[in-house]
Formats: C-alpha cells, structure tokens, sequence
C-alpha cells in the first residue's frame, strides 16, 4: 500500500515538471532574445580650480615666446671607407705612361674592379637597402654626392674623401675619414684571370707550352752568316712557335718586351703602340730557365711564365762519318762518296742533312728556306782548306745542329802522305753519270 502511494507520488511530481518545462518554453519562444543595455549614470564633475589660475587678461600680456621648437637638420658625416676599399696596386707595365698612372680598387663584397689615373674623381653610390655591401661604384662613374680621389704613395695609395650635402655645402668632418692610406693587395681574383684568354687558350703558367714554344739557346748560325741583315739578333736566345696559325721565331733577351698582335708575339719598345695589348717582359735568363712576366691590357693582371731549355741530342761525329773521301777533281773541288753517293764539294758550300740524307743547298730559295727554318737539319758549311796537325791538307768546316744552338769545327782528310788523290779522266766521266749533275 506505502509502496503504491510512494510511484503515485513520484508520477505526480514528474507530471509537474514536465507543465511547468512546457510553460518556461513557450515563454522563451515568445519573447525577444535582446538584453537591454544598462546606462550608467553620468554625474557633471568640474575641475578644481589651480592654486596658480590667473585671470584671461593675465595671459593675455603674456609676450611671445614662451616655447620654441629649434629645427637642427641631420648632420652628414664622411663615411670611413678604409675598410671596404681594396687596393690593387697600379698598373706597373714597363710601357705605363707616367702621366696617367693607373690605379686599381674594389668595393668588398664587389667582383668590379675600377681603374682611374692617379687624382681622378672615382663616384661611389650608398644603398641602404642592401645591408652587407651599400656601398657601389657609379655606373660609368657618374657624379654623385660622394667620391674619392687616389695618389701613390710609394707601395701604398693615399685616398682623399669628399661628401657634399643637399645644399652642395661639403662635409669635412670626422678628418679622420677624410684622408687615410691603404696598402696594395695581390690580385688573387680566379675569376678574372680564368676569363683571360689569347688565342684561345687560357692564360696561366702553362700558356707558353700550350703554345708550343721551344727554347734551346742562341742562333749559332745566324752569328756567324747572318750578316748586317740579321745584325739586330745577335748575342740573343731565338725561340720558336709552333702554333696553329703558322710556325715562326722570335729572338730576345734580358729586357725584351714583346706585344700580342691578334696572331703572335711581336718584339716592341715598350711605348704608345704597346698600351692596348697583352704585354710580355723577359725578366731573367740563365742556362736552364727563362722567365717572364706577363700584363693584360689594363695593367691590372700580373702572371710569371716560365720556359725551360730544350735540349737537343747533339753527335756531330756520327753525323759526319759517312762522309768519305774520294779524290780532287780540282784545286779546290773534292769528291766524296756520302751514304753511297758522290758529290762534288768545294769551300762555302751548304750541305744540309734531312731524313737520312745530304743535300746541297745551291739556289737562293733554298738558302732562304733553311735561314727562316722553313728547313730545318743538321747543316755543314764548308769553308776553307788548310792544314792539321800532321801537315795534311784538310777541308776545314763547321757543322751546326738541327736548332742551330750547337756547333762543332770539323776537319776532312783530303791528302795521304803528303799527296792528294786526283780523280783519272774515265773516273772523272764515270763520276759525271752517278753523280746527277752534283757539279
């Protein structure tokens, strides 16, 4: 029975709630969802009056001025450019004009290198946007507000600043950036010397080689027969090219300077003419190496070359002695068999040996051939007759290598026991035939 009465009870409250849910909803659901906004209330406060008020007409007699802005524009200052420049010497070619020496700098951070003569006006242009390096050279060097001028000072170069401001006024001040000294730096820029190039080839230590120079001495030759034509070579060391445009010989030594002419290497006095080409100097000659310098055009690069001496197997005995004599024809024409073959020789003849035989050199192309080394092998001059040690008649001559930086005086046998063979007349026409008008 209490237990009926207590599910009644629970029944009858749920009921309940359940109206007055409904009721609350409904209500919800018909009223505006705004909250209104409270105004707090706003109470009229004035101001105490200051202990220090005075009246309107006190501050009327108050006489102008009271406060004042005093303008103070932004001050210039020269910028300190002693550690951003880089000095890269002056151009020291031995063909440099002294009037407008040539001094070459660079910004740091900057593969630009700007030369200008010594006391030349050199603009520099300031970026703020870029941070690590504001600081540029003008393009074709306009004028700017900013600029340096440079002056040797012995190794070093004194620099001079100058600032102007927007009114042109100039700015001097602090002094210590408007005058310093900086020391010259080696080129070591990589990059702007694998760019240098003649004929093709890239100019470093080796270009000489690539070049196919050689190099073995003096032209014994020439000293001894080239006479006033060939007066300007002598006592120097003959080089020669084998490029690829055609093969030739220079002859230099301590001193030289020599000039890029677009196709080889051309001797020159240092001069107006030698400015505006690569430039070679000799600069030392000893028995085994020579050594040069190397210019740009600008001055600006500096490279040493060396070249070593090439060296020549040298045998003149075993180059001679397949000369065999034979007998006189005359007082001064001698026979000799040579490899098997006879001619006929007589003092100032040329006789030059190429692939395995002896050729006299009779017309004037052919002895111009071999003077220019358009032919080239071992050359026997033969010169005069006279007598040994023993009193035997002799042909005496002078046998030069193939590079002509070598020679040796030979004498020939022409006379036995105090007698010289002469050749019988049916030999004599015999010899004629197998002698192919060697005569």
């Amino acid at each position: 029975m209490i237990k009926q009465w207590i599910d009644k009870l629970t029944y009858g409250m749920a009921g309940c709630a359940l109206f007055f849910f409904a009721i609350a909803s409904l209500f919800w659901l018909t009223q505006k969802h705004k909250i209104e906004e409270i105004k707090p209330m706003q109470e009229k406060v004035s101001l105490p009056k200051g202990p220090f008020e005075q009246p309107k007409e006190a501050y009327a007699q108050i006489a102008p001025p009271v406060l004042t802005l005093k303008f103070s524009p932004i001050r210039l200052q020269l910028p300190d450019l002693s550690k951003i420049l880089a000095y890269y010497g002056r151009n020291e070619r031995p063909d440099a004009d002294p009037e407008t020496v040539l001094m070459h700098f660079s910004l740091k951070g900057s593969r630009d290198i700007i030369s200008i003569p010594a006391n030349a006006k050199l603009f520099l242009i300031y970026d703020r946007e870029e941070p690590r390096s504001p600081y540029h050279f003008s393009e074709n060097n306009a004028p700017t507000s900013l600029w340096i001028t440079a002056r040797p000072k012995d190794a070093e170069a004194e620099l001079h600043v100058f600032l102007t401001d927007e009114q042109g006024q100039m700015i001097q001040k602090p002094k210590s950036n408007a005058k310093f000294t900086i020391k010259p730096r080696p080129f070591s820029r990589a990059g702007a010397i694998s760019q240098w190039k003649i004929e093709g080839n890239r100019v470093d230590g080796t270009l000489l080689a690539r070049q196919k120079a050689r190099w073995y001495g003096k032209d014994l030759f020439l000293e001894a027969h080239g006479g006033e034509e060939f007066q300007s070579v002598q006592d120097k060391h003959r080089i020669d090219f084998n490029g690829e445009n055609a093969a030739y010989s220079i002859f230099v030594n301590i001193g030289d300077t020599l000039i890029w002419n677009g196709k080889r290497w051309e001797i020159i006095a240092p001069g107006e003419k030698s400015r505006k080409s690569p430039l070679l100097v000799v600069k030392k000659v000893d028995d085994r190496i020579m050594n040069f310098e190397l210019w740009n055009t600008e001055g600006k690069i500096r490279i040493p070359l060396n070249l070593i001496r090439s060296t020549e197997r040298w045998m003149p005995q075993n180059v001679i002695k397949s000369f065999k004599f034979v007998g006189a024809r005359t007082r001064t024409q001698f026979a000799f068999e040579i490899n098997g073959k006879r001619m006929l020789i007589s003092p100032q003849d040329w006789l030059l040996y190429q692939d395995g035989v002896w050729v006299k050199l009779d017309s004037p192309e052919e002895i111009d051939a071999y003077v220019d080394r358009r032919l080239v092998g071992p050359l026997f001059v033969f010169e005069e007759i006279g007598k040994d040690e023993d009193g035997n008649t002799v042909l005496i001559g002078t046998l030069y290598s193939a590079t002509r930086s070598a020679k040796e005086r030979l004498k020939l046998a022409i006379q036995q026991s105090g007698t010289i063979t002469a050749i019988k007349d049916s030999e004599e026409e015999q010899e004629d035939e197998d002698w192919d008008d060697e005569d």
